[in-house]
């Protein structure tokens, strides 16, 4: 099964044409004595794996086992996204299908196409623990400077509030005080209804 992909913006460059990729596709299954299922195709521009529906075909054919293995001129061809690459090795592993990957040299049914492979799979994650360390260290400076975090809190007028603390010291349930509320004219300073958590995080 091959794979060839071209976007708006370099559909005209050199090495990136889809029949320059077709080539190089049908030159190594020439190469290797393998028989071309097809070559399933998109054309449009960037964005992630799942919006690719030709590249989604071809994958579900190499899962149900209609092909054997899957073949692409350039690895950014299948993704821009080293995350998004090693799960698609990962797929593959899993589901005992080869992936080529002529201008990395990865194959999956060589030691070292698997080894290039597992470079990719490390610098994924890699990648991905960078981000998450990035994510903690932004979060940490935006507390030293006051930022609020986390979901928006309901703004509740001081009336809405006096009524809500008088049912709750009466004995009344979060979502009683939700529809006592609800049914009188006191709204949130947003106007939008009260829910039980809205009445909880107000009174907390």
């Amino acid at each position: 099964m091959g794979y060839v992909r071209v976007s708006t913006d370099d559909q005209g460059r050199n090495g990136y044409g889809l029949d320059a990729q077709r080539s190089a596709i049908r030159a190594e299954c020439d190469r290797r004595g393998w028989t071309l299922l097809r070559i399933e195709e998109d054309v449009r521009s960037g964005g992630t794996m799942k919006r690719r529906p030709g590249l989604g075909r071809a994958i579900a054919s190499c899962d149900s086992n209609e092909a054997q293995a899957l073949v692409a001129a350039k690895v950014d061809r299948l993704s821009r996204s080293v995350h998004d690459f090693a799960g698609l090795v990962e797929r593959a592993r899993a589901g005992r299908w080869n992936l080529v990957i002529l201008d990395l040299g990865v194959d999956l049914s060589t030691p070292m196409g698997e080894a290039m492979a597992s470079v990719a799979s490390t610098f994924a994650q890699l990648e991905r623990r960078l981000i998450s360390a990035r994510t903690r260290e932004g979060l940490a400076v935006a507390r030293t400077r006051g930022v609020r975090l986390g979901r928006p809190v309901t703004p509740v007028t001081d009336d809405a509030l006096a009524h809500m603390r008088r049912l709750r010291d009466g004995g009344l349930s979060f979502a009683a005080i939700a529809d006592d509320l609800n049914a009188s004219p006191q709204r949130s300073a947003l106007g939008k209804l009260w829910w039980p958590a809205t009445v909880s995080r107000a009174l907390r």
